[in-house]
């Protein structure tokens, strides 16, 4: 798989789980809070520090799960962002904004096979012309 396509699978994969993690604290009744940033920003560094362990995780179901895993890190501070851009936000606004973050998610794993025809069809023409 060429390196721009197993980037856009891994990009749906780090949006699906900052989903998960803005969605977890919403359903627990967790509002936006400085002591959220802080967790949120303390569980990305931690991913960050054993984002190579990760790495290795084992293939299952046909899914190299180490080649998701070393970008675990990088869900949280895309929750990171979202809390910054609505700060004080409600359980509910939580739950909210993941389901956005996953549903941005999704669409770009939907819209894949549309990424790939076009750049097909752009390296046929560059090859041509």
């Amino acid at each position: 798989m060429e390196r721009w396509q197993e980037r856009t699978l891994r990009l749906t994969v780090v949006l699906v789980v900052a989903s998960l993690v803005l969605i977890v604290p919403g359903l627990a009744g967790i509002a936006a809070s400085p002591l959220l940033v802080g967790g949120v920003l303390l569980l990305s560094i931690a991913g960050f520090a054993v984002r190579e362990r990760l790495a290795v995780l084992p293939e299952v179901f046909g899914h190299r799960l180490g080649r998701y895993g070393q970008d675990l890190w990088l869900a949280p501070l895309v929750v990171l962002v979202a809390l910054l851009l609505v700060p004080g936000a409600s359980p509910e606004e939580l739950q909210a904004l993941g389901g956005i973050v996953g549903f941005v998610g999704m669409i770009n794993y939907f819209l894949r096979p549309v990424y790939f025809l076009v750049y097909s069809l752009l390296k046929r023409l560059a090859a041509s012309g």
